[in-house]
């Protein structure tokens, strides 16, 4: 849980450096924009898509 929370900060982190918006990374993704607000819990991410 440790890894995936400090995973999830440095995500968040590059983003907004880059300043990504969620309807580009779900565009990204061949996502909805609310499954990318729903998905950035930490509990939330999936292998499959940290895989991708």
């Amino acid at each position: 849980m440790v890894q995936t929370t400090a995973l999830i900060d440095t995500l968040k982190q590059a983003l907004k450096s880059h300043r990504l918006t969620y309807a580009q990374i779900a565009q990204k993704l061949d996502m909805s924009e609310a499954n990318i607000k729903m998905e950035r819990a930490p509990l939330a991410v999936r292998r499959t898509r940290l895989e991708k």
